[in-house]
């Protein structure tokens, strides 16, 4: 949905898809801290995997 809001708004592609990812994980941290088996290393393991793709993808690349 953001991906024709925010053109309106000015943004160029590179901020839509920014603000996109960061729209679509914004419940990924607190989730895992409250609701989550702070125990549980998969639930780290798969945190880590979300972060580290979304880092290397082109959306951090300028």
């Amino acid at each position: 949905m953001f991906a024709r809001i925010g053109p309106r708004m000015g943004l160029n592609a590179h901020d839509v898809q920014i603000v996109s990812k960061l729209i679509e994980h914004h419940l990924l941290l607190p989730d895992i801290a409250t609701r989550r088996d702070l125990s549980d290393e998969r639930r780290f393991s798969m945190l880590l995997d979300k972060l580290e793709t979304w880092r290397h993808s082109s959306c951090l690349k300028h």
